[in-house]
């Protein structure tokens, strides 16, 4: 056992301080806790500092005392991590309130000596590259003027009065013609329509009215005759309608200027 201690004195002061114990805080450790502590603590001192941090990080993870937060930044510190390094002081310090005045100096040292290995480690800025210099400008000769052509004498515009057209003869009758056909055809339909509606207002009376009363048959029949008179005269009104725009369509043919009548026989008789 004597042995084993000296052993572990002589790497301690080979690498350095031995790591802080639990039960060095008055902290009561459980029989595991203190074997994983005794773990930890030969593998640092034998300069496993890997296999030290990992069973620091369970210890801590398991008991969440921030002695082993100490000792984890140690473990960074000797595998030059900086960057963990320094987290694992800043959390030490920020969490165990009762440090004295040369531990606080002492972490704070560590963390000093961090920052400048970390600074240290950075990769050197690239180097700036000089701008290539600028080509030279490339003269182009100006252009030689083109020759002066005195412009050709231009004509003066011939005024050309155009064609003056006349509108289609008749359009106007002719117009007045398909208007009456359609409206001769309107009051034809209408008077249908309304023929249509009297007799079957009749029908309906002789179904329902007639059988009852006298009047209700009168009535209706006079109802028949005003509707079939009002029916006559809208047919007879169309039927004129219709023959005078037909008469207008037919007697009054659109032609243009020059095709009247008398152009048609004049060409008949050409073709003869």
């Amino acid at each position: 056992m004597v042995r084993r201690l000296a052993v572990i004195v002589f790497l301690a002061c080979a690498a350095g301080a031995l790591p802080a114990q639990a039960q060095e805080r008055g902290t009561v450790l459980t029989p595991k806790q203190r074997e994983r502590e005794r773990k930890a603590m030969s593998a640092y001192a034998a300069t496993r500092y890997q296999e030290a941090l990992d069973l620091y990080a369970d210890l801590y993870a398991d008991f969440h005392d921030p002695l082993y937060l100490r000792n984890i930044g140690r473990c960074h510190q000797k595998l030059r991590h900086p960057d963990e390094a320094i987290a694992s002081f800043e959390e030490y310090l920020s969490k165990y309130k009762r440090l004295s005045a040369a531990e606080i100096d002492e972490v704070q040292g560590w963390i000093a000596e961090m920052k400048e290995l970390r600074k240290a480690m950075a990769p050197p800025p690239p180097p700036v590259a000089e701008p290539a210099p600028a080509p030279a400008p490339v003269v182009t000769p100006a252009p030689a003027p083109p020759p002066v052509v005195a412009p050709a004498p231009v004509a003066p515009p011939v005024l050309v009065q155009p064609a003056r057209e006349e509108p289609p003869r008749n359009i106007g009758v002719r117009r007045a013609g398909i208007g009456l056909l359609i409206a001769g055809a309107a009051l034809a339909v209408a008077g249908g329509v309304l023929e249509a509606a009297a007799w079957s207002k009749f029908r309906s009376a002789d179904n329902g009215a007639c059988r009852n009363t006298v009047q209700g048959c009168d009535k209706a029949a006079d109802i028949v005759d005003q509707r079939a008179l009002i029916s006559k005269i809208f047919f007879a009104t169309g039927a004129a309608a219709g023959l005078t725009g037909g008469a207008l369509i037919l007697f009054f043919p659109v032609t243009e200027p020059g095709r009247g009548v008398a152009g048609l026989g004049a060409r008949a008789a050409l073709a003869f």
